[in-house]
């Protein structure tokens, strides 16, 4: 009996019933004659001209999606098709061919205008999609440092349209902000206009997207691109294609910086697919920010240690090709003259810049010096709060190496309970100080307390390693401890270093900011803990002097190593050597062969 007759093509498309994966199905759509439909038949003739496997299997998901939504469509040239012209799918080629061909400036002298993109905005996407010759990308996080009016939002918001266009895997392209409003200036001021285009000229793009609400919608993919709050780990749950953080350095908050990490942890479930969909991406712009503790600017600390490191003028390119990571940031030096044309020209690389516009910035009296080389330049600085300028402990010179056994320092200790952190700092002669340790809560432990056992346990030790002079402890909360450390090593132990006695806490901040920001001839161990304990001290005036106190209450960012290292230095300057006294029975190593040297 014979089989039923295969359809052909026309007959496919009737019934709705190609499928893009049968062979027999391929071959049809490779030999018949071109179907009465403009749509169909122009991608017919795409399949037809098109060699790579990849390309093949992409063109046919395609027909196979237009015959499922019917042939009556609003186009009769696809999206993908106009992209087609642009370059091969994913590439910098394409991407620097869709601003201008796509996208029209909606603000501005140059209303109207095609988004012809700078010279260096050409070399930034060349960089950031480079591909690895499987088709992958090199770099999934991508960040953008460059002052503001520099169109930073602009193009982050063209290369998410650029997603939404492309993709064909139901893409999440996310806005992300520390606030609403910065979230929404992606989408609403820019992605929304681009699309939307003008009462005179309006924009192409808006014959396959859909605006609504605080969405753009393709609704061929099913792809959205639109604001997410930030709300913490309710986002752990997206599938992100693409994230565009706008202004990181301004994601200080808990909230804030857990929303961050919670997109940018999930790239991995994106994957390339030759045609289809591609890998995970995060685009974050940003100016400088301020403050050391920020996320941002921990990024680009530790940019400085990637493998390749290129400095273009002010642009310095860092990159980490096995980590995926690429930094493009622009700053002045901090030593440049500050109202120099020329300088102000090198960190603003956009054509539409007038430095001499720039400059007049800095005689707004609104303004200032810091927050003029924070904006115009891009260079960071410290919070407007802080107490030690930025850098300032990076300027002192650095002694890894910790005293030897038997040694003669000064301990001091400041101390909590839970959800803080507790700090034991050192100093020796003439004036170096260390971290002996710090214990600070787990980002994933609210509940976590202070191991009083491991601090008694560490302060026993000290005590055995070095010839203590004094420990200088703050009492509150830890008066058990300190009382058994007096009866164990009697007068050594200083109990009478009270935080809160504003004026004795004043003069030690004052003499300790004077031997580091003025006459920096103190060393210390370069531990990042301390460093970032005394980025988060801010500064606090009261009628009986200055003081370090936390930015707020509850902050998560500690200052107890800053307080230790106040004491400790303070302490040490003032304590006469002596001999501590032992009431063990055991005697110290290290004490035993100090006094056999003395």
């Amino acid at each position: 009996m014979a089989g039923r007759p295969a359809k052909d093509l026309v007959e496919l498309v009737r019934d709705r019933s190609f499928r893009a994966r049968r062979d027999t199905h391929r071959e049809r759509l490779a030999d018949a004659a071109d179907l009465q439909r403009p749509r169909l038949s122009s991608i017919q003739r795409r399949y037809r001209r098109a060699r790579r496997p990849e390309t093949l299997n992409r063109i046919a998901l395609e027909f196979e999606r237009a015959v499922q939504e019917g042939v009556d469509a609003k186009t009769d040239v696809s999206l993908l098709e106009l992209l087609e012209e642009l370059g091969p799918f994913g590439s910098a080629e394409r991407a620097s061919n869709f601003f201008p061909r796509f996208l029209r400036h909606t603000k501005g002298p140059r209303a109207g205008d095609p988004f012809e993109l700078d010279p260096f905005q050409k070399a930034f996407l060349r960089e950031a999609f480079r591909r690895h010759p499987t088709g992958r990308r090199v770099y999934t996080r991508v960040y953008l440092f460059i002052p503001g009016g520099n169109g930073k939002t602009p193009i982050a918001a063209g290369l998410g349209l650029l997603g939404l266009a492309e993709l064909q895997d139901a893409p999440e392209i996310y806005c992300l902000g520390p606030a609403k409003d910065t979230a929404d200036i992606a989408l609403h001021e820019f992605a929304v206009p681009f699309v939307k285009g003008s009462d005179e000229e309006p924009g192409e793009l808006a014959q396959y997207f859909r605006v609504r609400g605080r969405a753009i919608i393709n609704e061929q993919t099913g792809g959205k691109m639109r604001v997410l709050p930030a709300s913490g780990p309710m986002l752990e749950g997206k599938a992100p294609s693409i994230v565009i953080p706008d202004e990181l350095h301004a994601f200080e908050h808990d909230r804030q910086v857990r929303s961050y990490v919670a997109l940018s942890g999930k790239l991995h479930k994106r994957q390339y697919v030759p045609g289809f969909s591609d890998d995970g991406v995060l685009y974050a712009i940003s100016t400088a920010g301020r403050g050391e503790d920020q996320i941002l600017r921990k990024i680009l600390l530790g940019a400085r240690a990637f493998p390749r490191i290129e400095q273009r003028g002010y642009l310095t390119v860092y990159a980490d090709e096995r980590k995926g990571i690429l930094v493009w940031s622009y700053e002045a030096p901090h030593e440049a003259p500050l109202e120099s044309l020329a300088v102000i020209r090198k960190a603003n690389p956009a054509s539409w810049i007038d430095p001499r516009d720039i400059v007049k910035q800095l005689h707004d009296l609104g303004v200032g010096e810091a927050e003029f080389r924070r904006l115009a330049r891009n260079e960071w600085i410290a919070h407007k709060h802080a107490w030690l300028p930025i850098g300032a402990m990076k300027k002192l010179k650095v002694v890894t190496k910790q005293p030897p056994r038997g040694a003669q320092v000064v301990l001091a200790f400041d101390g909590s309970y839970n959800n803080d952190s507790t700090a034991l700092i050192g100093w020796t002669k003439p004036d170096h100080l260390f971290v002996v340790e710090v214990w600070e809560r787990p980002e994933k432990e609210p509940e976590w307390v202070v191991p009083r056992g491991e601090v008694g346990r560490k302060v026993d030790w000290a005590m055995e390693h070095w010839d203590v002079q004094a420990l200088a402890a703050d009492p509150p909360g830890w008066y058990e401890e300190i009382e058994a450390w007096t009866r164990r090593y009697g007068d050594v132990v200083h109990v009478k270093f009270l935080t809160n006695e504003i004026k004795l806490m004043s003069q030690a901040c004052r003499e300790f900011y004077a031997a580091v920001v003025n006459t920096r001839k103190t060393t210390w161990d370069g531990d990042e803990r301390l460093a970032r304990h005394l980025a988060n001290a801010r500064v606090k005036e009261t009628d009986d002097g200055a003081y370090i106190v936390k930015d707020r209450r509850d902050s998560p960012n500690k200052i107890d190593a800053a307080v230790g290292a106040v004491i400790a230095r303070f302490t040490g300057l003032r304590v006469k050597p002596k001999k501590a006294k032992r009431l063990t029975t055991r005697p110290r190593p290290g004490r035993a062969r100090a006094r056999g040297r003395r």
